[in-house]
């Protein structure tokens, strides 16, 4: 998120509000395995202030102990972001990254800012979406589908899989 905010502020907010969309993304995945334009042509079609791939359950439990405000809350997974006006010109948004507090290690980064960014866009009135069905996935019972539901993402065309999926003993 540090990474997000130093590249919105090295644009500069007139250039990030004219934007049709900004696309928010990291290097956690592989891809494309299925060509981009399927799933933007399929959220083209929805409804929604902002997406992304999966949507995480909440599992309640703390990221650090101790922390009840570092909790895993329901969420639009972090690794793909995308935008629309209505969320790019928003005071809210802005709001968000201008006060933007950065994290020292991978628990608060989660925990603060991945976690609680779909919450507080939701919060604020803006309609998120995903993707992937996430009712499907959560009818299955899986936690982090991107780790634990490979072949059913496939199954789904997901242009998008976890590092950490493939390579870290999950």
């Amino acid at each position: 998120f540090a990474a997000w905010q130093a590249g919105i502020k090295y644009l500069g907010w007139d250039k990030v509000m004219a934007q049709d969309e900004l696309i928010l993304t990291n290097c956690s995945c592989y891809g494309p395995i299925f060509p981009f334009s399927e799933m933007f042509a399929a959220m083209g079609k929805r409804k929604c202030d902002f997406w992304g791939v999966v949507r995480h359950p909440g599992l309640g439990y703390q990221l650090i102990a101790g922390d009840d405000q570092s909790r895993i809350l329901e969420h639009i997974q972090s690794f793909f972001l995308v935008f629309r006006p209505r969320v790019l010109k928003s005071a809210e948004f802005r709001n968000w990254w201008d006060n933007l507090k950065i994290a020292t290690d991978y628990n608060e980064e989660i925990a603060y800012h991945e976690t609680k960014f779909t919450a507080y866009l939701e919060n604020a009135g803006f309609v998120g979406d995903t993707y992937i069905n996430f009712a499907k996935y959560q009818k299955l019972m899986f936690g982090n589908a991107t780790i634990h539901a490979i072949d059913l993402l496939l199954q789904d065309r997901c242009p998008l899989l976890k590092r950490k999926a493939l390579c870290c003993g999950y």
